[in-house]
């Protein structure tokens, strides 16, 4: 080997050393980027998912760059995940100026913070500080009425009136509680208001309702305004 072909190997090596330091992402792999809301960034559920306008992928790609490595603990109910147009995805959980590296990559180092005093969140999703992890007060307007599984199984249909849901299953009863919504939990009670059953609202439209099952269950179920044939299950 030549004194060229030496000090190019050298410096080759040292470029690939620092980009693996540092984890700049080139731009031209990288196929979205996406700020995800979750209820808990490591087993929670998620709760919204806002993709970046394409035109500032490269500003945010720089910006992100831009930061050294530094363990701060702290509380947020953000992911941002980069997806690679190799399919690989690589994902932070992060408050807009620090950031945990989730290990889905080969990345060494595992917390990080901006150089920079900006906050990538509200700068690039617009999202205020004081706004962070806000969760939505869901009044008895949005969920009163007839919700519908569209399958023969416990809980295949709701009705909300102002103050009582009934439900109806599938052994032919029709059961009933007092409830009240606690901004986005539905709280069922029994007649002297002890509380019986807390249920995480994950989401709410006006045609679509996914709610963490009733009693002791995790599955999730998903409700539509619209009634269809039943599936037995």
């Amino acid at each position: 080997m030549t004194i060229r072909q030496l000090t190019t190997y050298i410096l080759a090596l040292l470029l690939v050393t620092t980009c693996k330091r540092t984890n700049k992402i080139n731009p031209d792999n990288v196929e979205s980027v996406a700020l995800i809301k979750t209820t808990h960034p490591y087993i929670g559920d998620r709760v919204d998912s806002i993709k970046l306008d394409d035109k500032l992928i490269l500003e945010f790609l720089t910006d992100f760059a831009d930061k050294k490595e530094e363990v701060t603990k702290f509380y947020s109910c953000y992911v941002i995940k980069i997806r690679l147009k190799d399919g690989q995805l690589i994902s932070y959980r992060t408050n807009g100026q620090v950031f945990e590296k989730f290990k889905d990559d080969n990345t060494t180092a595992t917390y990080f913070k901006l150089n920079q005093d900006i906050n990538i969140v509200s700068k690039y999703w617009k999202i205020p500080k004081e706004q962070f992890c806000a969760t939505k007060q869901i009044t008895t307007a949005d969920i009163k009425g007839n919700w519908y599984l569209n399958k023969w199984t416990m809980y295949h249909t709701l009705k909300f009136d102002e103050k009582t849901l009934f439900i109806d299953n599938h052994i032919d009863s029709v059961l009933y509680s007092n409830y009240f919504l606690d901004n986005d939990t539905l709280i069922l009670q029994d007649s002297d208001s002890t509380i019986r059953y807390k249920n995480k609202i994950i989401a709410i439209t006006r045609d679509t309702l996914i709610i963490r099952s009733f009693g002791n269950g995790a599955d999730i179920l998903g409700y539509s305004r619209t009634k269809r044939e039943w599936k037995n299950e």
